[in-house]
């Protein structure tokens, strides 16, 4: 299997999910705010990322909520907002650590669109393969919202996740992604930033993934 070609996946996996929800919620309600672009992505395909619109109103509610280095801090091209509750989100970082057993975290950030979000890539991470990970916290939406886009074909794809698959990865360096909006509704999106500790657990993961027959999208796959 070529991870190239790999979209997204949505793998075996319980839902992701901070412990104590009403921690969180007073977490979240507490420390959250808007945050904006403060300096351009400088790479291929994030000019929607880089809009002057962008730089002058907030795109999303959010802040950073776990962090093991100041890597993410130094690298970030978004406003910052630190907010750090050790009590809640060590353990949701051994959680996700566990289902991704691939993955080693080095920060956690949370965001609530305000608007749609174009299609774009990020800085990173920038590995040829479905390792941006991302899990819903919160999502009163009627239907999935976060989009994948194939610059190849233009084909495009929402990502269908669920409460109870909740947790998935995407491609951000072959692929794009965005995100719809729908007035009235809010989610709450977690980004997790880190290393490919295990590639063989990666692809060990996206293929047990499709054999089961859980969501991939595999490009290469011409039946899919």
């Amino acid at each position: 299997m070529d991870l190239s070609k790999i979209g997204y996946f949505i793998p075996d996996t319980t839902p992701l999910l901070p412990r104590d929800m009403n921690k969180f919620w007073d977490h979240w309600n507490n420390f959250k705010e808007p945050i904006t672009k403060v300096v351009k992505d400088g790479i291929q395909g994030s000019g929607a990322n880089d809009s002057k619109l962008l730089f002058g109103l907030p795109q999303f509610d959010g802040m950073i909520v776990h962090f093991k280095s100041d890597t993410y801090l130094k690298d970030s091209t978004w406003k910052q907002n630190v907010a750090l509750e050790p009590s809640i989100w060590d353990q949701y970082v051994e959680d996700l650590e566990e289902k991704m057993p691939w993955f080693e975290t080095d920060a956690i950030v949370l965001w609530a669109t305000l608007r749609p979000v174009a299609y774009h890539m990020d800085p990173a991470p920038r590995f040829p393969g479905p390792v941006a990970i991302r899990s819903l916290i919160h999502d009163d939406n009627p239907k999935p919202m976060f989009k994948v886009k194939y610059p190849d074909t233009k084909e495009e794809r929402i990502v269908p996740y669920s409460p109870e698959q909740n947790l998935f990865a995407f491609n951000n360096t072959n692929f794009y992604h965005g995100a719809n909006y729908l007035r009235g509704h809010s989610k709450i999106l977690m980004r997790a930033f880190g290393t490919i500790k295990y590639p063989e657990l990666l692809m060990k993961q996206v293929e047990e993934t499709k054999e089961k027959g859980f969501p991939i999208w595999d490009v290469s796959d011409t039946n899919d």
